[in-house]
């Protein structure tokens, strides 16, 4: 098997800097050629798999401008600058869904497209034991659902929902709960 090489950078710009920044780098690789390779440098994301007291899991729906449709997601934003992973999930998950989140675990680290995006999504489980208001910020739209256990996972392994965060969170989650109607811990 032949040694993979980073590409060598010629040049580095950042081409918008703002919430998230957008990078273009001018790149030789290892074949001789010279490519263009554009970046979205994002701030870490994290998602929570929540499960409830009566075993329900719960999930955000919500409209996502970008695809122009409303989909089921896991309670998820960006860490802010300073806070920890963990801190982030916590306050995501009250904030969209209203419960305060137990014990955290860490399930996984998901990158949709590695290609182009540098940061990836934190996956976490938790349970939850208590619920509070919740106070979604001036950008999230979206209204927390229940869902039974394994009407999830049968829907995740369906193909039901789009988000690759819920289908991976959901499929390292199944290791720890198997479908006999009681989570584990």
């Amino acid at each position: 098997m032949s040694e993979i090489v980073p590409w060598k950078i010629l040049s580095h710009v950042i081409a918008y800097k703002g919430r998230f920044h957008v990078v273009e780098d001018l790149a030789l690789t290892p074949h001789g050629e010279v490519r263009y390779s554009f970046i979205h440098s994002l701030a870490e994301v994290v998602a929570t798999l929540a499960f409830t007291p009566d075993d329900k899991v719960v999930l955000i729906h919500e409209y996502w401008h970008p695809l122009k449709r409303v989909i089921y997601d896991l309670p998820s934003g960006s860490a802010k600058t300073g806070e920890t992973l963990e801190d982030a999930a916590r306050r995501e998950l009250e904030e969209e869904t209203g419960w305060v989140a137990g014990p955290l675990e860490k399930l996984g680290y998901l990158v949709a497209y590695p290609n182009a995006i540098n940061a990836g999504v934190h996956l976490f489980i938790t349970h939850v034991a208590q619920q509070v208001t919740r106070h979604p910020n001036r950008f999230e739209f979206g209204e927390p659902v229940e869902l039974d256990w394994e009407t999830l996972v049968l829907q995740v392994l369906s193909g039901a929902y789009d988000d690759a965060a819920l289908q991976l969170a959901v499929l390292l989650a199944l290791k720890r709960m198997p479908l006999n109607g009681k989570h584990g811990g």
